[in-house]
């Protein structure tokens, strides 16, 4: 059996689903617009409109975490294709900022 590689889901009404496993999946925060928060609230940062997913903390010229592609590749800082959405940017930003890099400040 291979390693299960987490995804999120987003859900209408905003909130986004980690699922770690065929029969595992919690809450891990929401979307507010182009915004993502953890569940305590904490705002992680938001998806730019130029296919760019910005995290909230760190310097200016670091905030840059990862993109999206027209055909919905994620990829991280590196260039590394770390996701696949259907949901654009907001897809994108919910991956990486909530799983990827795991949903802190």
């Amino acid at each position: 059996m291979g390693q299960y590689i987490p995804y999120t889901t987003i859900k209408d009404n905003g909130d986004v689903y980690k699922h770690t496993s065929e029969y595992d999946g919690s809450q891990v925060g929401y979307v507010k617009g182009s915004s993502i928060y953890n569940l305590r609230h904490d705002y992680l940062g938001y998806a730019g409109t130029d296919g760019k997913v910005y995290k909230n903390y760190g310097s200016y010229d670091d905030r840059c975490v990862g993109w999206v592609d027209s055909t919905g590749n994620v990829y991280n800082k590196a260039g590394n294709t770390v996701f696949k959405t259907t949901k654009g940017v907001v897809g994108a930003a919910a991956y990486l900022l909530l799983v990827y890099l795991g949903g802190v400040r």
